[in-house]
């Protein structure tokens, strides 16, 4: 299972796709990651999508977009590491009050904290 679907060549996309078409699939879900989109602050850029989206739409797919606002490969087996933007690291790094913290007081490094957005969540 190739986790980013951006580094996988076109015709082995097509293949797999053809298999899902050919087995009844009507779908596929793919992660939008956060640091290929926003490489730097408030400019987004989804053209590393692009190709793979219209391939989709090409062969009759729909697309579920999971927007992963987190770090892909610190699970063993994941094949692949996608950080958080570099941008959010170096805040990271200043303040570490902008990462998660479980109920146990351990922070992680994989994703931001519930309460570190301009909106109101609770």
């Amino acid at each position: 299972c190739q986790l980013d679907v951006t580094s996988v060549p076109e015709h082995v996309l097509r293949k797999q796709f053809g298999k899902l078409k050919d087995a009844g699939v009507r779908g596929v879900m793919m992660d939008f990651w956060w640091s290929v989109v926003e490489k730097r602050a408030g400019v987004y850029d989804w053209s590393a999508y692009d190709a793979v989206v219209r391939l989709a739409e090409e062969m009759g797919l729909k697309i579920q977009a999971v927007m992963s606002f987190h770090v892909c490969g610190e699970c063993d087996g994941d094949g692949v590491f996608i950080p958080l933007p570099e941008f959010v690291q170096k805040i990271a790094a200043e303040n570490s009050d902008v990462l998660f913290r479980d109920e146990f007081g351990a922070t992680s490094s994989e994703c931001l904290s519930y309460g570190v957005d301009h909106e109101q969540i609770f």
